[in-house]
C-alpha cells in the first residue's frame, strides 16, 4: 500500500480496516488550552484537540494565538469542520 495514502490522501474506505479515522465530534477525548509565558519571547496561548476511535489516535495541534479569543475562535473553526 502507498504510504502517502496512510497519512490522510486517501478515502477513508481504501485505509485497512485497522486503521479508524478519529477525526469526529464524538470521538474527541482532550481539549488542551496552554497559556505560555516566557521572558525570550512574547506570551501566547496554544491548543491541541485529541481524538481516539478504537486503537487509532489523532491529534489537531492550533496555531499559536495572542489572544484567548483567537485561540477560542480556532477551536470553534474546527469544531464546524468535524462531522
Amino acid at each position: 500500500m502507498d504510504i502517502t495514502k496512510l497519512l490522510g490522501r486517501a478515502k477513508e474506505s481504501e485505509l485497512p480496516s485497522i486503521i479508524k479515522n478519529p477525526f469526529g465530534k464524538d470521538k474527541i477525548e482532550t481539549i488542551n488550552l496552554e497559556f505560555r509565558n516566557y521572558d525570550f519571547r512574547p506570551a501566547y496561548w496554544r491548543g491541541s484537540v485529541g481524538f481516539s476511535n478504537g486503537n487509532t489516535k489523532g491529534r489537531q495541534e492550533l496555531e499559536e494565538c495572542e489572544t484567548f479569543e483567537q485561540l477560542l475562535a480556532q477551536l470553534k473553526a474546527l469544531g464546524e469542520t468535524l462531522k
